[in-house]
């Protein structure tokens, strides 16, 4: 073990916690904590009387409930805590033990004198400072601090962009899959406040959809195929006029979808031939094994898992596991399903090339066409844009270009801005070409953004 390792391991909790910990008391009403946790995206709070602990609760504990309940009435007493002595080493441990982003540091009467976050851990820790609520100091564990809205908003635009938010959503799937490998519990609290986060911040859609669109190769495709998947069906529920709540549990099912393909053996997953019959029908099967996973976590998801059974039925009944049909298939479903063909067919697989944007559309209206809901197919397309904006492209004229705009009616001949002409060479003078009025040039290829010219 070399010096650096060992002088981490040495900190304590006393020297990396935050004095700031965000509490709420228990005859607050649920409504009171989703508010707070929704607008400061944060998936949980500590429950505290009097300044000791005395519960915790999650986004998962309120989702279901009746705003008017108080938190008492659905907190958990279950709490892993620490105290100011525990080490880095020991902290790792509880949180990877069970499945948990947070740990509150308590002192010998239960008295709640800071936090220790995964983040802290990682060296990534960001803070939330939180205008309306209670927040411990310690030492004054009753104080009540006013932390200006405005500061506290800049802080958290700059250290919570959408790369992050990406990243945030990438390892929130992979520690659930590797747990499920691994045949030990897990939560999916910590998922709520990464949809949250992602509603709450809907500037930020387009660029998260290009990102969606144009996943580096490298990425584990198990992992970020659902996250794509989720970026997707949140701009196809905005299209569709979705509430808040809506886009909230379309989220969190689209994120949880493919849960089940933890089950699967890798070798059918990453097999490069045509799967044989028997391998098609244990593939089949990860919609029942999501939906029995999730009921794991108790009946207050029976709702999700339902969903996720769903997600390979088909509008004309050739889908499974049930082959429902149109109107019996939930529509969140139906959007999972439709964008969980499109993700794939944007990206590699072993077994083929990856479709450029309007190829994958074109296949879908053409040989999948009656398998999905024309609504929702439309919705696809006007939302996600086949050429999305801010990509590269390339045209027939070996020009390089970005696209700025696009309109409905010529989905396929988005406007550009030329970077680079035929020769590879900068343009002198900004040159916006409309390829709807240009009959002779078209888009032959999408570009990464790290393979554009030097």
């Amino acid at each position: 073990m070399n010096s650096q390792v060992i002088k981490e391991d040495m900190k304590k909790a006393r020297d990396i916690m935050s004095h700031r910990v965000v509490w709420i008391r228990p005859d607050y009403t649920v409504d009171a904590g989703i508010q707070i946790m929704e607008k400061y995206k944060i998936g949980g709070l500590v429950v505290v009387n009097e300044g000791r602990l005395v519960g915790v609760v999650t986004f998962t504990d309120l989702h279901s409930r009746h705003p008017n309940q108080q938190i008492q009435d659905v907190m958990s007493k279950k709490v892993v805590t620490i105290l100011p002595e525990t080490t880095v080493h020991e902290m790792y441990d509880l949180m990877k033990r069970h499945n948990i982003g947070r740990l509150p540091v308590i002192d010998e009467d239960n008295y709640v004198i800071g936090i220790v976050t995964k983040g802290d851990l990682l060296t990534e820790f960001n803070s939330f400072a939180i205008p309306d609520a209670v927040i411990g100091e310690s030492g004054n564990t009753s104080t009540t601090i006013k932390v200006d809205s405005e500061a506290a908003s800049e802080k958290k635009s700059e250290t919570r962009n959408w790369k992050e938010v990406y990243k945030r959503a990438y390892s929130f799937i992979e520690n659930i899959i590797s747990a499920i490998k691994e045949g030990k519990e897990f939560t999916i609290d910590d998922g709520f406040g990464i949809i949250t986060h992602i509603i709450n911040n809907q500037e930020a859609i387009d660029a998260l959809c290009l990102r969606a669109t144009y996943t580096e190769n490298s990425l584990d495709a198990l992992v970020s195929h659902p996250v794509n998947v989720t970026i997707h069906a949140l701009k196809i529920g905005i299209g569709l006029k979705y509430q808040r709540r809506q886009l909230v549990d379309l989220g969190m099912a689209a994120l949880l979808h493919d849960l089940g393909m933890a089950r699967i053996p890798k070798e059918i997953i990453e097999k490069e031939e045509k799967l044989t019959d028997k391998e098609i029908e244990v593939l089949q099967k990860h919609p029942k094994y999501g939906k029995e996973l999730l009921l794991t976590l108790g009946e207050d998801f029976a709702w999700l898992a339902e969903i996720i059974l769903q997600e390979h039925e088909r509008e004309g009944g050739l889908g499974y596991p049930r082959g429902l049909k149109g109107y019996d298939i939930h529509e969140y479903a139906k959007i999972i399903g439709l964008v969980d063909v499109y993700e794939a067919l944007t990206h590699l697989r072993p077994y083929r090339k990856p479709f450029l944007p309007h190829e994958a559309v074109k296949e879908i209206m053409g040989s999948q066409r009656k398998s999905f809901s024309s609504k929702i197919v439309k919705t696809l397309i006007k939302q996600l844009s086949v050429f999305p904006i801010q990509s590269y492209v390339r045209l027939n004229s070996h020009a390089i270009g970005r696209v700025i705009g696009s309109s409905e009616a010529h989905l396929l001949r988005p406007t550009i801005q030329v970077l680079y002409d035929s020769q590879g060479r900068k343009p002198a003078n900004k040159r916006i070409i409309k390829l709807h009025e240009e009959p002779l040039l078209y888009i032959i290829d999408s570009i990464h953004e790290k393979d554009l010219p030097l």
